[in-house]
């Protein structure tokens, strides 16, 4: 039972509108620096970096905006300690000062800092609300004020949460907008469901202006929208998101009621979205995928129907590509399919794609000057006979860090054209200017687009025992931790009479200098003849 003093009841004068702010650059000022002139989001970058980012340290892992907490929220985690109940405590104690000091307020943001996580969040808001005669207005005037003046994206959150178990309907403007930013989306779409008696309008207001981990945040709440529009969204492109389609396909093809789209919509439009779809569901991954949807096996059949004389195009033919195999490959272990059905299903996707129609559009990806084009044709190329390579080769001097294109070219390379592979990269990327100096580095980021390529080559030499060892010897001396890894891999298949002179020095080195313990553990394991 909730513990808040009501809200009616006459309270002494209390204000925060002399508190002075934070010393740092307010998340909402940030944001609204950021806003177009439109006042809508998106925000570039889905507002990132905040003014809170500490300096990059090159040895962790940094999660992109909202993705820790998104993934948390929608696959669990846990809140260890006890660094939310102190903010809680401290939230409580400046609700009940007659005249809150900048002291108090400030002493109080400070704990708010001091912990994270949407679990945590959680019990931060409960202790709040169970904490026994909180004003509800002064916790809203908190809320607000940390809403407005927050120099750190903890401090945002709890204002957002604090609003959310207390504000007033006119603050969800105040609520959505700070939502723009990704990292904080999360926070603002719970504190609508809590604030607002029927939030799916402001929610669906909000998705419409991020694309990231924001946007799941908002689906994942939609997913019992009646809305009319919410659910038309949600199947005509409103899944589409920067992280993974798979995380809202089923989302949307139940919400959206995709089976019945098919079976009504004239429109030649709703292929290509239940091809998106049906493929996203048909991978599966961390969220529902095919074995939970109940409708997939009519969906399929109808779409294959409709595809067996629809307009041919490169997108399509991709969508056909994936189910195919998905249907020969992996459909046997989903339970929702008969075996007669998934014969049926088989034979339809194969006589869709043994038409000729398709190989004109994927000829024209080939051709086209659009490099996500080209991708998706190197992609199925081969499925339709043709060659991927010649493609691949000329857009290599074009794009030169372009990861899919090496991959493209070494995933077929015989031991000449290895050879020939590893002098072009020498000349393009060129590995030989890569950054070396053993250091704790996971080489993520824009700056390290070379040195991905360069992995992908490694990779590919384990095969060619003796061939690159050039190349082999740069990686060893990588800065980036991964990189001298896969060395250590391409030598351990290597057997030890192609080892160039000196190399058993050289892991013995790392073996005991690399600053990385697991590198050291490889490079002594190889010494030792126990590497698999």
């Amino acid at each position: 039972m909730t513990s808040w003093v009501h809200p009616n009841k006459p309270e002494p004068v209390w204000s925060l509108s002399g508190v002075a702010p934070i010393p740092g650059r307010p998340l909402l000022a940030h944001i609204q620096d950021l806003l177009p002139p439109s006042g809508r989001g998106p925000l570039p970058g889905g507002g990132e970096p905040l003014p809170d980012e500490p300096p990059r340290d090159p040895s962790r892992l940094r999660f992109g905006g909202g993705s820790l907490d998104g993934i948390m929220s929608v696959r669990g985690g846990r809140s260890d300690g006890n660094e939310s109940l102190a903010a809680a405590s401290a939230v409580i104690s400046l609700t009940r000062k007659t005249l809150p000091s900048t002291k108090d307020v400030h002493a109080a943001a400070n704990a708010i800092s001091a912990f994270e996580g949407p679990q945590a969040m959680d019990r931060f808001l409960e202790a709040i609300r169970t904490g026994g005669s909180v004003s509800r207005t002064r916790a809203a005037d908190i809320g607000r004020w940390l809403c407005e003046h927050g120099v750190t994206r903890q401090q945002a959150k709890a204002g957002l949460g604090l609003l959310g178990i207390s504000g007033r309907p006119d603050d969800a403007a105040l609520i959505s907008q700070l939502g723009l930013v990704e990292e904080l989306t999360l926070y603002s779409v719970v504190a609508l469901k809590n604030l607002l008696p029927d939030a799916d309008a402001a929610l669906y207001d909000l998705a419409q202006q991020v694309s990231g981990w924001g946007r799941i945040q908002c689906i994942y709440r939609l997913k019992d929208s009646a809305l009319p529009e919410v659910r038309y969204w949600l199947l005509h492109g409103g899944y589409q998101n920067e992280v993974m389609t798979e995380e809202v396909a089923y989302i949307a093809a139940t919400a959206g009621d995709l089976r019945a789209a098919l079976d009504t919509e004239p429109e030649d439009e709703i292929l290509d979205h239940a091809g998106a779809l049906l493929e996203a569901l048909a991978c599966g991954g961390p969220a529902k995928d095919m074995t939970n949807y109940t409708d997939g096996e009519a969906a399929l059949a109808t779409y294959l129907t409709r595809m067996a004389t629809a307009a041919a195009s490169l997108e399509r033919a991709g969508h056909l590509d994936t189910l195919d195999r998905y249907l020969h490959e992996w459909a046997g272990d989903n339970p929702l399919l008969s075996a007669a059905a998934l014969q049926q299903l088989r034979r339809q996707t194969e006589q869709i794609l043994a038409e000729p129609r398709w190989r004109g559009p994927v000829q024209t990806g080939l051709a086209s000057n659009d490099l996500r084009a080209v991708r998706k044709g190197l992609a199925i190329a081969r499925r339709f006979g043709l060659d991927p390579i010649p493609v691949a080769r000329t857009w290599i001097a074009r794009e030169p860090h372009d990861g899919y294109l090496w991959q493209t070219l070494v995933n077929a390379a015989s031991h000449d054209e290895m050879a020939s592979l590893v002098q072009l990269a020498e000349t393009l990327l060129p590995f030989t200017a890569l950054p070396t100096g053993p250091a704790r580095d996971l080489g993520i980021g824009a700056d390290f687009t070379a040195n991905h390529c360069f992995e992908l080559i490694l990779q590919r030499l384990k095969d060619f025992p003796g061939l690159g060892w050039p190349a082999v010897a740069i990686a060893l001396d990588s800065r980036v931790t991964r990189t001298r890894y896969m060395a250590l891999r391409v030598l351990a298949e290597w057997p030890r009479d192609t080892w160039p002179e000196a190399t058993v020095e050289t892991i013995g080195a790392m073996a005991w200098r690399d600053p990385d313990s697991g590198v050291k553990k490889r490079a002594r394991a190889i010494l030792d003849g126990n590497a698999s």
